[in-house]
């Protein structure tokens, strides 16, 4: 299964540790437009800049939803 995925919108990043890093941008997945809060890391094996498990993504139109909800 193929998903729809982009790369994203940087909008910032921040060194977190001597080896990890939060990077902020926003994204968009399956038509859901996204903002994500990740940390990242360098994969020895790779070179690449690979997430971790660590971090929040939140739907932006959700957010927008519920802020409009009263309660």
């Amino acid at each position: 299964m193929e998903q729809e995925k982009s790369d994203g919108v940087e909008i910032a990043r921040f060194q977190r540790n001597a080896t990890e890093w939060v990077l902020l941008k926003f994204t968009e997945f399956k038509g859901h437009e996204l903002f994500d809060m990740r940390t990242y890391f360098v994969d020895e094996a790779s070179g690449k800049e690979t997430p971790t498990k660590k971090g929040v993504t939140v739907n932006l139109c959700t957010e927008a939803l519920a802020a409009n909800t009263p309660m």
